[in-house]
């Protein structure tokens, strides 16, 4: 596959990294991070929870490991031209700083000096939108100091965010499966494994249990229907089922999902 904007090879790593992250259990934001460091130039970078508009943020994942500690106040945080563009105007695209209009209150608050000081001079911020809920924001950012994003840059990010999305709801749906299945599931291994399923057929059986369409599991994974249907029917296989609700009911009895 070939990228337009000279980043196919950054793009294919990136692909690489999605796809071994659906796969796994591990979380994939370290590499994700890793990624962004080496094809940005990026000195900080992390994916951070937002909550709007009282504007208190948590690093879930950040690099450097004392950015997770940045002292910004709420005040700050939605005063920043970037969040307050994605939190009010509800945009989904991937942005950089100098792509939406500056607020003076950004550039006069303490946050803004920090940052200045950091990076020796001016600052350029990066957001990429990940799948939030009504009043939380969560998304891939970062910031480097100097040189403004070039347009190749921007597009290496819109094509990269598919993939941290369908990343990101893979990792979250099997953080909640194995969190409600602390004694007899997936949180200790021995169920899914005896089972043997992957990772990602966990997340789908996940999802099926919750009502979802093939379509809606694709919407929320990022895969194409014919991907989960695939995926269902390996269920089916592997726990001796045929429909959904037997598949569902099976899971309960051996520990793969809650009752």
């Amino acid at each position: 596959m070939v990228v337009a904007g000279g980043f196919g090879h950054d793009y294919q790593r990136m692909l690489s990294l999605a796809v071994a992250a659906l796969e796994s259990d591990q979380d994939p934001w370290p590499l994700v991070c890793g990624e962004l460091i080496d094809v940005l130039g990026v000195e900080l970078t992390g994916r951070f929870d937002l909550r709007w508009p009282d504007g208190t943020m948590q690093a879930v994942t950040a690099w450097p490991a004392w950015a997770e500690h940045m002292p910004w106040t709420p005040a700050d945080v939605t005063a920043h031209p970037l969040v307050r563009h994605h939190a009010v105007r509800h945009d989904r695209e991937p942005r950089t700083s100098d792509e939406v209009p500056d607020e003076l209150r950004w550039r006069c608050s303490p946050a803004y000096e920090a940052a200045r000081e950091l990076f020796g001079g001016a600052v350029q911020h990066l957001l990429i939108p990940l799948q939030g809920a009504v009043g939380r924001v969560r998304y891939v950012g970062g910031a480097r100091g100097g040189r403004q994003f070039s347009d190749r840059e921007r597009d290496y990010l819109r094509r990269i965010q598919p993939l941290l999305r369908g990343a990101d709801a893979h990792h979250r749906t099997l953080c909640r499966l194995r969190q409600a299945t602390p004694l007899h599931g997936a949180a200790n291994g021995p169920a899914a494994a005896e089972a043997g399923l992957t990772a990602r057929e966990e997340v789908v059986l996940c999802l099926v249990a919750e009502g979802l369409t093939a379509r809606a599991i694709a919407h929320r994974l990022g895969i194409s229907p014919h991907t989960v249907i695939k995926h269902q029917q390996n269920l089916y296989r592997k726990l001796g089922t045929n429909d959904r609700l037997s598949t569902v009911l099976t899971a309960q009895r051996i520990g793969l999902l809650p009752p």
